[in-house]
């Protein structure tokens, strides 16, 4: 393709694409697109809470797993608690 086949290109292109109807979204569409986006807005806060929640209990799990562990080694080694 030379230079003056691609101007050419460029030029019918560019008038496909003016004829083609530019579309607006009626009221309602644009209520439901506003809707949708709001909705999985909450869905990422949702999940990122539950992430959040999940991580704290993992780690509270663990603190209170290694105390367990420190006591019974405490007991065992003859210490009264």
């Amino acid at each position: 393709m030379n230079a003056d086949e691609r101007a050419q290109l460029i030029a019918d292109l560019t008038v496909a694409l003016q004829a083609v109807p530019k579309k607006e979204l009626t009221e309602e569409e644009m209520q439901w697109v506003r809707l949708a986006i709001a909705a999985e807005a909450r869905k990422i806060k949702f999940r990122d809470a539950v992430i959040e929640k999940s991580l704290t209990g993992l780690v509270w799990a663990c603190v209170v797993g290694i105390g367990y562990v420190f006591m019974d080694f405490l007991q065992n080694r003859g210490f009264k608690l």
